[in-house]
């Protein structure tokens, strides 16, 4: 076994994932995006808070120019005449559509991260070729993210076992081709998941098919079922045969260190 195999370490007990340091480009790369989508996903919940904040501030307000009225005391401020109408800008907006791209973005570079560990290639062409194989990306949807494997789509097999993966990529497609949806599966927002989940109910007692479904939560949640599937193949790989891991998982670095997006924090710059 050479050096590289032996230092290279791989640990995946289904919570807690250890690595060695040669495997962390990887593992950073995967982290930066579930970072830049989570904060993106919790935006209108941020936007929520700032609004509670500023209405406080304002009530607060109130009650001092009252008080200043009340003990006579000299005391004139002029508040911006658009302070009031600021507050409206915090009203909350779902750019549900946006959000589903993105997710569908983090499916594929799964995808396309998955197709260079099984067939040991980092060659951009060749991932890609694969990655718009249809047959290649049903295999893909079924053995990751349609199975029972996958967390969510077991706490939610009634609704998710209506879906197919066809019916996942029409959606994948009619979002980025035409911002628009497939009738087979419908969008809501996080907030109002639960009276999607009633409606769908209510359909269905009046003996019509409903369609699925899917909050940006959901999807988000089928992506870690499927990230966990994956690791836990990775792991499986690495006890089983290190050495036929080690050149999967090399073709994974490979594509991640060519193609990869190189983030360049704030505090990197010299320039003062």
């Amino acid at each position: 076994m050479n050096q590289q195999i032996k230092n290279t370490q791989f640990s995946f007990d289904g919570k807690k994932l250890v690595v060695s340091e040669d495997l962390m480009p990887i593992f950073s790369f995967l982290m930066e995006i579930e970072k830049e989508i989570n904060y993106f996903m919790k935006f209108n919940k941020k936007l929520e808070k700032i609004k509670s904040g500023y209405k406080e501030i304002l009530n607060f307000a109130e009650f001092l120019s009252k008080k200043v009225v009340e003990n006579k005391i000299d005391f004139e401020y002029n508040l911006p005449k658009n302070i009031l109408g600021t507050i409206d800008e915090f009203a909350p907006y779902f750019p549900l559509r946006s959000q589903i791209i993105i997710l569908f973005a983090n499916i594929e570079v799964l995808l396309c991260l998955s197709i260079a560990y099984n067939n040991e290639n980092s060659d951009k062409k060749f991932v890609i070729n694969n990655a718009m194989n249809s047959a290649a990306v049903n295999n893909f949807l079924n053995d990751y993210f349609l199975t029972e494997k996958n967390l969510w789509y077991k706490e939610n097999k009634k609704r998710a076992s209506k879906i197919k993966s066809e019916d996942f990529r029409r959606l994948r497609n009619s979002l980025t081709h035409f911002f628009s949806l497939d009738k087979k599966i419908t969008l809501t927002p996080d907030l109002l998941k639960y009276k999607s989940l009633e409606m769908e109910k209510i359909i269905e007692k009046s003996g019509k098919c409903p369609p699925v479904s899917l909050s940006p939560e959901d999807i988000f949640e089928m992506i870690r079922g499927a990230s966990k599937i994956m690791m836990e193949e990775w792991n499986n790989d690495y006890v089983t045969n290190p050495v036929a891991f080690q050149n999967k998982i090399n073709a994974v670095k490979s594509i991640i260190k060519k193609n990869g997006a190189m983030i360049i924090q704030n505090k990197d710059f010299k320039i003062k």
